[in-house]
Formats: C-alpha cells, structure tokens, sequence
C-alpha cells in the first residue's frame, strides 16, 4: 500500500491535492511576471520627471551652440558675398564693391559695378552712375540675433590693444569694400557678433583681395582662422 501510494497512488487522494494546486501556482507565476515585463505608473512619471529635468539642463547649452553657429554661418556668408565681387570684378574687368550703410542703427549691404572707369563711389552710387549688382540686406534678415558689432574688450586682430571706437565697419571713410580687375582690394576687417556675444571678424587683404573668417577665442583671448 505504501509503495503504491509513493509511486503515484490511487486515482484520487495525492494525486488529486495536486491538481488543485497547479492552478493557484500558475497565477501566482503569471502575477510575478506581469510586475518584471511591465511598469508602474509611479515608475513611469519618475522616468518623465528625470527625462524633463535633464532636457531642461541641456536647453541653454544646445541654444548656445544653436547661437553661436548662426553667427558663425552669417560670417561665412559675408565671406562669399565678398569672393563673388572680387570673382565680378575679375569678370567684368572693372570695380566692384560691397557698400555697408547704416540705417536705423542697423547695416546694410549691397553690391555695385563702376559705371564710368573711376571706381565705385558713395556720391556715384546715390546718383546712379555706379549701378547696383545685389538688392541690399540686412544681416538680422538672414540669420536672426546676429548682427554687426564689437563685444566689448575685443582686442584688435593685429595687437592686444582693444579695438576702438564701436563702428564694425573698418574698412575706411567711405564704408566701401572694393575689388579691382587686377585683383586688389580695399583692406580692412568686418566684425560679426552672435546673440551670445560670439565674436567674428570677416578679414579683407589689400595686395591680394584675399578674404577669411576669424574667430574670437574669449578664454586664450587671441583670435583664430575658422
């Protein structure tokens, strides 16, 4: 009788008592892997709330970034608008210039040929003998919160000393920046600055008509080649 009911037993007794236990263990495994697949709601807000406080950390270092690369492209695209007159120039064999004006407080731009064989003049462009190339622009138009401008402090390009006065057009009297047929141009420096007070300096070279892009690097406080 023993050795029957050890290897199995009867139909009922033993065997039946554990059948009605597999269901109850069932549940309560299907219960435990219900909690380790899912997550509660509790858990789920936490995750947010962390997500949200990282985002927000983030924010003004992405936006500063965002800002200083605007300036950074708004200074490259000073740089070519002043390698096309120069290529304009070479093309038409006569002089063409980018002529900055202030309006309002703000510069504009536009570019305009010799009309008569002397070379591009304020007077001749407000008379219409210098024609104008290019509908003039504004730099806030193309690339929102950059403008033209000194951070104060700047050194100059060529020593430590800081720049003077405030006007960003230094380019001579006239506000012109002129390239020849032969290649020359008017020298000089144009100063860019982004909204988080990034500072760029758009380079004119008088002997060749060269033109680069340089970068105000506050920490070392030496301006760089972009």
């Amino acid at each position: 009788m023993w050795a029957v009911m050890a290897t199995g037993g009867p139909p009922g007794g033993v065997q039946q008592h554990d059948d009605l236990r597999t269901p109850m263990r069932a549940t309560h495994v299907l219960r435990a892997a219900r909690r380790d697949a899912g997550a509660t709601l509790t858990e789920v807000l936490v995750t947010c709330a962390i997500a949200g406080t990282m985002a927000a950390m983030a924010m003004p270092q992405v936006l500063g970034f965002q800002q200083g690369r605007r300036a950074a492209t708004a200074a490259r695209y000073l740089q070519g608008r002043l390698q096309l007159a120069r290529m304009e120039a070479l093309k038409r064999s006569a002089h063409v210039a980018l002529a900055f004006t202030q309006v309002g407080g703000e510069y504009e731009y536009a570019t305009y040929v010799d009309g008569n064989g002397n070379g591009v003049r304020t007077a001749e462009i407000a008379s219409r003998v210098d024609p104008i190339l290019s509908n003039s622009e504004r730099l806030r138009d193309q690339f929102p919160g950059v403008t033209f401008g000194i951070v104060d402090g700047t050194p100059s390009i060529d020593n430590d000393d800081p720049l003077t006065g405030t006007d960003p057009i230094k380019v001579g009297r006239s506000g012109l920046v002129s390239f020849s047929p032969l290649g020359g141009a008017t020298p000089g420096s144009l100063y860019v600055k982004g909204p988080d007070h990034s500072q760029y300096a758009i380079r004119i070279t008088g002997a060749t008509g060269r033109v680069r892009v340089l970068e105000f690097d506050a920490a070392s406080r030496q301006w760089r080649v972009r």
